[in-house]
This record gives structure tokens, sequence and C-alpha cells, in this order.
């Protein structure tokens, strides 16, 4: 009877696309029969005393896996043959001998090829993990189906791999493992538990509702539990994903747990990537492996080094402490897409037309649209024509997948603010593609530099008879596009030359080279044409030489393109003696709304005669300039005398749009309520505070770009230091830093200080600010002058809260340091730090004001160790200060005298002891008693000091 056996199950998995190759590692089979084992070779009987008996034959004869996905392990039934019809073959044990192939000893071929995984899963490979600790992987999920996927089952093949619940999941539904179409959705964390000290490995088994999905899906785990103590990371690589070349990524969080004896200090980290940035700061690990330790942050920023058209990224970044020694290594990988696509349109046409945007595939797999979003600020310009969802991309193929029509804008004027840099983002299967869209009105913006008067005009002033004067023109180009500079022409006027200096662009550029290498601006002519890059500015020079008669001169300088003529006036006066106005040029320094700058404007004659009816005016109406003359009446000018004219104001605020500043905002305004709510420490203060600050800062940034010259305008600041450091202090002492604030502005603020201790959901304001600020025992940071330190009748804290209540009509917390700063005063608050181990600490200090909306002050401290050693002994340790007791001391004791107690006992034995201090802050010694009494006590003395 011929007896067949469905009894062995071949596993494959692949580690990597490289592992896409034959394996042929299977030379034998040891195979074991109730208690003999031996071993059959292809050239082998199975018996070599019955050669005559038949092997054992496999049905298949050999296995070919296919293509196989990356990451996921697939199955194959083998069955096993017995042709002896009186004998019975027991299987007691089948193992492996390769890496990739879970299979037995039997000489059969197996080959397999890996492809990319649909389901985008990765092999938890190489998981080191220490005895008794853990270390933990998310488990993403991409469904690749046009339809939603539904993950019906879920569970591991060994006990030491668990499936916990996603962090943020507290009530699971089963909408939690359905993964929406073309959609990557965290559904599990696989934690692996290091309980015993082995390597083995393990299987998750994933199955869901989709019939195209025929075998369930299955992800090896590599698990080495190791006792050798060192630092171990809690991730076992840094995986950033797929990341668009524009793009960068978030920060990643590295944490390490410490299985040494002793505390670890990670004092430097090495990175092998440009594109790789790490916030790091010297960290002490604790020797705690139940505690993971934030030593860094790590993001991947592929715009550092465009010209690395790497797909594939990986390398390391490893930690070292004080010595060099290398500590950790943590791997890292990510894949990067690349698109330079970009579409622009002339925003000076009075016509609508439209654009088909194609894209063209080099992906090897197959892109799904499924969403497409229009950036607020092309709405009012474009509109998305022929979008179909979803759209399918196959790869190495284009196809249209959209169309853009421009919508002129009659009432709009055509001036340089007509440039517009956007984005079109569409929502694939791979990631989040950005098609940049660029808006651009052609037109050049000239500013004349050096000038006393209009930064369109070139007034060179009054000059000597053969004077030579220059001043210099910087032309802009704004535009996304190259513009071609036709011509420049100028008047009548043969005693102006024009010389081009340099071109260059507006962008920082990692190399000194020249951005045009191949231009000659020495032969540059004013005929010549002269193409100015995609936002690049050119820097000319222009000269006069005053003739040799006298005369009062007015021309014009043009430059034309082929979509503007800029034209500049000159102006300048030939006398045979010069007045000098002194400054040349007027700048108003450290500006901001709710300031008003001023400076006087003084003029120096060197006329001989008095001058008189002089006025002081603006040529140019300007809302945020204003002059205040000196007199009511004409000025006189005295000969060879300095002479006050008037004072030159600048008031920012009048040039807010709609009374919207980029800093100070009222109580009474939306900003201000929504200020004012923030003051009852409610649940999303983050969120209001951030909000405030983003708007205020993006108007600040928008009024950088586009205000003059002469006034600098600055982001102003209640305080002057953004980090605070506290000196050593002592464990269980405290020590105390004041914090100067100073009202800059000519209006009262208020402000509310709020330690990072207090502060509502302070995970969210650190996410919000990108902030790299441990928030573990900020309870060691206090704001010493609150009323919760300070809860004396003398303290004019509370008066002060009150205050502030009285105009916001709310209550405030007292925990908090709230207030009124009026204009140009200033108040010290105290800091307080209270150490309770010897890690260098850090948190926050946020404060609240209506002129800024927030400002942050790092808080930086670390417990230094007190200790004193009596005779190398330590105080309150089990060592005891010995006294040394010999004969010679013992002899007079036994005495006749002495034993009838007729004299008095003479025995003493002294010793010297030093006292060293050998702790890290210095040590003042006020008393040294003996139980608590000074000098001596129960037959000590204390002798000298």
């Amino acid at each position: 009877m011929l007896k067949q056996i469905s009894l062995i199950i071949f596993t494959i998995y692949f580690g990597s696309l490289s592992s896409a190759q034959t394996y042929d590692d299977c030379q034998g089979v040891f195979i074991q029969t109730g208690e003999r084992l031996e071993y059959f070779s292809s050239a082998s009987p199975l018996n070599e005393k019955r050669a005559s008996v038949k092997k054992l034959t496999i049905d298949p004869p050999s296995l070919d896996f296919g293509s196989n996905p990356v990451g996921i392990a697939k199955r194959v039934k083998v069955t096993l043959h017995n042709p002896l019809q009186n004998a019975v073959v027991r299987m007691d044990a089948i193992s492996g001998s390769t890496a990739h192939f879970h299979c037995s000893f039997f000489d059969e071929k197996v080959t397999g090829e890996g492809v990319p995984s649909p389901f985008r899963l990765m092999p938890f490979l190489g998981v080191k993990v220490s005895l008794n600790s853990s270390v933990s992987s998310w488990l993403e999920l991409y469904n690749p189906f046009p339809t939603a996927l539904h993950v019906e089952e879920m569970y591991t093949s060994d006990s030491s791999v668990h499936l916990d619940l996603p962090h943020s999941v507290f009530h699971p539904n089963r909408r939690l493992w359905n993964v929406l179409p073309f959609r990557t959705k965290h559904i599990a964390t696989a934690k692996v538990i290091g309980n015993r000290v082995r390597n083995a490995s393990a299987f998750i088994r994933l199955k869901t509702d989709n019939p195209t999905v025929q075998h369930p899906i299955i992800i090896p785990v590599e698990i080495e539990v190791t006792s050798q103590p060192g630092l171990y990371a809690g991730k076992s690589v840094v995986n950033f994903g797929l990341l668009s070349n524009e793009h960068r990524s978030p920060w990643n969080t590295i944490t390490v747990y410490n299985t040494f004896n002793k505390p670890v200090k990670v004092a430097n980290v090495a990175v092998d990537d440009p594109c790789l940035f790490v916030r790091f700061k010297h960290t002490i690990v604790a020797n705690n492996h139940h505690k993971d330790t934030l030593i860094a942050k790590i993001a991947y920023d592929p715009r550092v080094a465009l010209l690395d058209q790497r797909r594939y990224r990986s390398g390391s970044v490893k930690f070292f402490d004080d010595n060099k020694v290398l500590l950790l290594s943590v791997p890292y990988r990510v894949e990067l897409i690349f698109n330079s696509d970009q579409l622009a349109f002339f925003t000076g046409s009075n016509n609508s037309h439209e654009r088909i945007v194609n894209l063209t595939s080099t992906f090897p797999e197959t892109i799904a649209i499924y969403q497409l979003s229009l950036h607020y600020q092309l709405q009012k310009y474009l509109t998305v024509y022929n979008l179909t969802k979803p759209i399918l991309l196959k790869p190495n193929s284009s196809m249209p997948v959209l169309t853009l029509k421009f919508l002129p804008q009659y009432n709009e004027k055509r001036t340089k603010a007509g440039t517009l840099l956007s984005n079109v983002y569409l929502y694939t299967n791979l990631t989040k593609f950005a098609i940049p869209v660029r808006l651009f009105s052609g037109l050049l913006e000239l500013t004349v530099l050096s000038s006393n008067g209009d930064v369109g005009e070139l007034n060179f002033g009054q000059l000597n008879v053969g004077e030579k004067r220059s001043m210099f023109i910087r032309l802009a180009n704004l535009n996304p596009l190259p513009v071609k500079l036709l011509r420049v022409t100028q008047d009548d006027v043969h005693n102006i030359a024009l010389e081009l200096l340099a071109v260059d662009t507006m962008r920082s550029r990692s190399t000194v080279e020249p951005f045009l290498p191949n231009h000659n601006f020495d032969q540059w002519t004013e005929n010549e044409e002269l193409v100015l890059p995609a936002e690049s500015f050119a820097f000319y020079k222009c000269t006069i030489s005053a003739p040799a008669r006298l005369l009062s001169m007015k021309s014009h300088l043009t430059f034309e393109t082929e979509f503007q003529k800029l034209n500049v006036d000159i102006k300048y006066t030939v006398e045979k003696e010069s007045k000098v106005s002194v400054p040349g040029t007027i700048i108003l320094d450290n500006c901001f709304p709710g300031k008003i700058s001023g400076r006087s404007i003084k003029v120096f004659s060197k006329l001989h005669h008095e001058v008189s009816n002089v006025r002081v005016y603006l040529d140019k109406k300007d809302a945020g300039f204003s002059l205040t003359p000196f007199s009511q009446g004409a000025v006189k000018i005295k000969p060879f005398q300095f002479t006050r004219l008037a004072r030159l104001l600048f008031t920012p605020s009048n040039l807010c749009v709609e009374d919207e500043c980029y800093v100070g905002f009222p109580l009474d305004t939306v900003d201000g309520l929504l200020w004012v709510k923030g003051l009852k420490l409610p649940a999303n203060l983050a969120e209001l505070d951030f909000v405030l600050f983003s708007k205020h800062w993006s108007l600040w940034t928008d009024m950088r770009i586009s205000f003059p010259a002469q006034a600098n305008l600055i982001w102003p600041r209640l305080i002057k230091q953004d980090i605070i450091y506290f000196p050593l202090t002592a464990v269980g002492n405290s020590s105390v830093v004041n914090l100067l604030l100073r009202n800059p502005s000519n209006h009262p603020i208020a402000v509310q200080i709020i330690p990072l201790a207090i502060y509502p959901n302070p995970s969210h304001l650190l996410n919000s600010l990108n902030g790299f600020v441990e928030i573990d025992d900020v309870l060691m940071f206090s704001l010493r002058d609150s009323e919760l330190y300070n809860p004396t009748e003398s303290s004019p804290v509370p008066e002060y809260r009150k205050q502030l209540e009285k105009i916001a009509g709310i209550s405030i917390p007292r925990f908090t340091l709230s207030f009124l700063l009026k204009p140009g005063a200033k108040l010290s608050a105290q800091l307080g730090f209270l150490p309770s181990d010897y890690q260098l600490r850090s948190s926050l200090l946020a404060i609240r004001n209506n002129l800024t909306g927030m400002e942050m002050v790092t808080m930086y401290g670390r417990g230094a160790k007190l200790e004193l050693k009596i005779g190398n002994v330590l105080p309150q340790s089990n060592n005891l200060l010995m006294f040394e007791i010999q004969d010679r001391h013992l002899f007079d004791c036994e005495t006749m005298q002495r034993l009838n107690r007729r004299f008095s006992s003479t025995f003493s034995v002294s010793r010297s002891l030093v006292a060293r201090n050998s702790g890290e802050l210095p040590l003042h010694v006020t008393n040294i008693s003996v139980n608590g009494f000074s000098c001596q006590n129960r037959g000590f003395r204390i002798l000298s000091t």
C-alpha cells in the first residue's frame, strides 16, 4: 500500500530587493527515526545497508516561488511519498539552513525573485533587544485596490511578539482596520519583548477581505535577545518613507535605554548625509532600561543636495561619548521622488487661456490620484477642469490629468506684487505631489541705492565744476522666469556713464562660483540685450561728470523690456560753491508698529552768505513719514554752521492695512479677544497662541519684502535673552535667575508669563513650534514671583493681576504672572531651579503678550553634587572613623592608684583628620560639633581646626 503524507511546508521571505537571486543551499537531509538520526545526501541511499530500498520522494521535485513581494512570506505545500508498503517513516524534526528559505534538508532546488510589495509592508529584520526590555514598530498597511480593504484577522506566531492598538485609539471598532483606497494606515504596533536570551524568527499574519488576495499576508520578524549591556534604540531603524524632493520630512525622535550599571553620557553625534539634520544636545542616559530617554530628533531635507538624484538612500546616525567611543548606531532609510516640472501663467494677459497638465510616471508601479487641492492664493486666478477621480497612471506612461484655466483680473493693477509662487497638490497612493504654479507679471523692480530723495530718482544734488559722483541702481527680477532687458537709453546727455557690475541670484547658494560664468560684464554696452534669470538682480553703477559750466539739469534713463519701460529721473546742479547735507542718507532703525521713531535733520552750509526762506517737505506722500519743523516760520541757514531744520518721524502703524499690523493688537480687536481668551489657560491654549503668532509672523515677513530701505523694520522683543542658563545648583537646593522684561513700544502691553509645567497640553505647543525641549521633570523650574510661591500680603503681584483682570473682564489663574507693562517700563521676574538629579534639564517659559502674541525663553539647569569626605570617609556612610589604641596607651591604667581611682585618668588618643571637598561646588564650613555639642561629647573632643 502506497502512503503519502502532506507534511512539509516551505516558507520563504526576502529581506531586500538585492536578494532577488537563486539559492541552492540544501545539500542533504537529516532524518530522525525514533532515537536514531541519519544523514542522507544526494549521492547516498536512504540506508547504506539496504541500498535496494526505494528512496522517499518529494512532489513537486523542485520549487519555483516566482515573483514575490519584498517583506512578505510565501508558503508552498510539498508532499512527501513513502514507497514502502510495510514500513512507517516517522518525521521527528525539520530544520532549515539558509537566511531566506525556511525548508527541510531534502536535496531539492528552490528559487525566487523579490519584487516591490503591493502593501508596502517592511519586514522587521535586525530587531535587537536587551533582556527584559522591548522594542516596538508601527505596522502600516497600504491599500493598492480601488475599493476599501478590511483586515479581518491579525496574529503572531510567537509569544514574544505582541500586537498593540495604535496609541491614539482607546475604543477600537471595525473602522480601525478599514483602509481606504490608495491610502496607508497605521493598524497596529508590533512590540518585541525580550523575555529570554535567544535568536529566533517569528511571523505576523494578516488576513483581508479582498478576494484577489488568495493567501494571508505574512510578515517575518527576526528577534535577537541579548544580555550584553549597552545602549539600545527604541527603534530598529528610522524609516522616513516616501519623500518629495521639494519638502522636508517631519522630525523623527530617537530614544534609547541604558542597560549598563551606570549612567552613560552621549556627547557627540555624526551623520553620513548632508541632507540629514539632527537636533542634539549632551544627554546623560540613566541606567534604567524601563525608561526611554530622548537623545535626538532627525529630519531629512533633500533640498540641500538636489544634484544627487539617487532615489533610495540610507545610512546611519552614530552617537559617541566624551572619549569618542561609539555608543550606538541607528540606521535610517528614505526613498525620494523627484519632480521638477512647473507651470507658469502671465498675469498681464487680458484673455483667459487653458493649459493641459500632462504627467509622466517613471515609477515601477501604478500611481493612483484620488484627490486634488488648489492653494487658496491660486483660487482667484485658476480653475480646474476635466478631473476625474481616481486617475490611474501606469508605469512609464504619460497622460493628461487635468486642465487649468487662467482667469484674468481686469480690476487688478499689474505690479510686481502680481508675482505669485504656489502649488497644486496631488494626493496619490505614493505621496503628496506638489506641482509648482507660477503667476508672474513680467515686471522688474528698480531701486536707486544711496539716494537722498525718491527711490526711483537719481538725484546727484549739487556738484562742483569737474566733480565726479556715482550712484548705484539695482534692477530686480522677482519673476520665476527669465526676463530679457532689450536696451538702456538716456536723453541727449553725454556726461553720464552706465556700467554693469554684476548679476546674481536672490536665493542663497552653497558655492562661490559666479551666477553667470560665461558673461563678461566689462564689455556690456547700453544697447546690448541682457537676460535676467529668474529671481535675480543686476547691479549698475551710474557715474556723472560735472561739466565746466554752471547749469541745472533734468534728464531720464530708460530700461526697456518686452513687458515695460522703466524711467529713472536724473537731476543735478553744477555750482561753483556747494552746501553739504548731514547726514547724506537718513536711516531709522528698530522700527515697528506701536513705536514712533524719529531723527533730527541738520544741514551744514559752506556758503559765505546767509540763506533765508528755507522750507523742508517730503517729495513723496507717505503715511508712515512725517516732518515736524523746529520753528513755525521760515528757517535761516547761517554760513559755516549746523542748522536744525526739522525732525523726521516714522510711524509704522500708519502703514498697516485695515488697521492690521504685524505686531501689536488692542485687546478689544478680534486678535485681542482671542488672546484674552487664553488668559484662563484653556485646554486649546497652544492652538490659540500658535494661530496668533503665525498670523502676525506671516504679516511681518510680507512687510519685510515690500518695505523701502530708508526705515528698517524689526520684530520687537520684550526680552533680550532667548536662553537662560542657571548656575550649577546642589541637588535639593535652589537657584534664582532674574529675567528682565521691557516694553519697547509707546503703548501699554498686557503680559502673561506661564511656565511649561502649568501650560495646558505643552506637547501641542512644542509640536507647533518644532521645539527640541524635554518636557519631563519640568517641575524643577518655577516662577518664583507668582502667587503660588510668594503669597505674602506685601507682594504687588496680586494687584498687577487684578489690574489686568479689570481691563480684560475675566478672571486670571493665580499661579501665572500677569500684569500690564507701561510704555518704556521694565519689570524683573525671578525664575527658580530646584534640581532632583545630576542631569542637564531644560524647559520653556511662555511669555504671552498682545504685542507679538508670544515669546519663548529656553531654560537650562543641571544639578551638582555636594560631597565632603572626612578622613576619606563619606558622611552618613557605613564606614567609621577608627582610632587606633596600642598597648603603650594602656600601660599606665594597671597601676594601683589608677585602679583605686585616686588619680584621674589621663588616657587619650588623638588623630588628625583631613576634610576634602570632592563635589562640584565650594563648601563653607561654619560649625564643627560632636553629637550636636560644640567641641566635645562622649569622650571625644575637637582639639583644633
